[in-house]
This record gives structure tokens, C-alpha cells and sequence, in this order.
């Protein structure tokens, strides 16, 4: 029991550390979890995933068109995986997972 607390602890200290800094994901598990696969999988590019995230986001922000946002987002994220196939294919999934659940996260006009 007290290896499990443990491990939740400190994975619990680690996405909340991850999500500060991370942009992709809605919440501080998504963050946690979309940068763990791209700090593994995508070696040098988490930079420039999250830069490709946090310009997402602010494009939402902005109420640009919603479908022009997200073509941007899977231009950069493929982009920045540089042509390194596992990497590229998180980005895949993200771009997917962005067109196909981004309405949920796009605001509305107040």
C-alpha cells in the first residue's frame, strides 16, 4: 500500500510540475501525459511541440476559424516531429484528437 501512495505521489508531483511548463493536453493529466510521450518519443522536439500547442490554443483564444487553427496546429506538430516515426505519429494522434474534440475546448462568442 505505501509503494502505491508513493508512486502516486510522486507521479502526481510530476504532472503537476509538467503541466506548468507543457501546453498541449486540457488538463494537468493530459499535459503530464502528452509531455511525457513527446520528452520519450520525440528526442529534441519538445520545444517545438509545445510551442505548436500553445499557438493552438491562443488561436482558439483568438476565435480564429476553428478549422484554420487546427490545420495550423497539425502543420507544426508535423513539422516539429521532424520526420521520426514514432514521433510522428504522436502528432498524428494529436492533430486527430485536436480536429475531431477541439470544438469542446473552442470558446464561444461571450
Amino acid at each position: 500500500m505505501n509503494r502505491i501512495l508513493s508512486f502516486l505521489t510522486v507521479f502526481l508531483v510530476f504532472v503537476g510540475y509538467s503541466a506548468a511548463r507543457f501546453s498541449c493536453g486540457n488538463d494537468v493529466l493530459q499535459s503530464g501525459f502528452a509531455e511525457l510521450i513527446v520528452a520519450n518519443d520525440c528526442k529534441g522536439r519538445l520545444q517545438k511541440m509545445d510551442l505548436c500547442c500553445f499557438n493552438h490554443r491562443k488561436c482558439y483564444e483568438a476565435q480564429n476559424k476553428r478549422e484554420t487553427c487546427d490545420e495550423q496546429f497539425c502543420a507544426c506538430a508535423k513539422n516539429a516531429a521532424e520526420k521520426l516515426p514514432l514521433c510522428d505519429l504522436h502528432a498524428n494522434n494529436f492533430c486527430n484528437t485536436a480536429k475531431n474534440f477541439g470544438a469542446a475546448n473552442y470558446p464561444r462568442p461571450g
